[in-house]
């Protein structure tokens, strides 16, 4: 086969494959204005009960989905022995750890009168608020 007559079969593949994407289009757009026509028409039961019938077939395809998707996950994750420090670095040994306790911290200011502690940290108690906190320092009692 020559180059013109490559060049020819080319242009008609290209001039087909053109008119099948314009096909397409028409098609499209001729759903489009059925569809627009018949939107314009409906009454407002009929669209509502039709995003209701809509929604019902968006949560059962998504659902299908998620079925899938899981469904290969798990057929992956056996095929390559993984784990989960293989898929989320970082993250496993925070999934089985219990949370971590902080030790507490020391009392700094002790009420004389009650005997009630504070630690400084978080809002004042009643007992030292807009008072002098040098005075109900445990600090400076113990150093007296």
């Amino acid at each position: 086969m020559g180059a013109q007559q490559w060049l020819y079969c080319l242009g008609i593949r290209i001039f087909i494959m053109g008119c099948k994407v314009e096909s397409q289009l028409i098609q499209s757009k001729i759903n489009f204005q059925f569809l627009e026509s018949s939107i314009m028409s409906a009454t407002l039961q009929d669209l509502l009960q039709q995003r209701e019938a809509l929604d019902k077939a968006i949560a059962q395809a998504r659902q299908n989905e998620i079925s899938a998707a899981v469904s290969q996950v798990r057929e992956l994750i056996a095929q390559y022995q993984l784990t989960v420090q293989d898929v989320f670095p970082g993250r496993a040994g925070r999934a089985g750890a219990t949370k971590s306790t902080r030790k507490p911290v020391p009392a700094k200011y002790r009420d004389h009168a009650s005997g009630q502690t504070w630690t400084g940290q978080g809002k004042a108690p009643k007992w030292i608020e807009g008072k002098d906190r040098a005075q109900f320092s445990i600090a400076m009692a113990q150093n007296a």
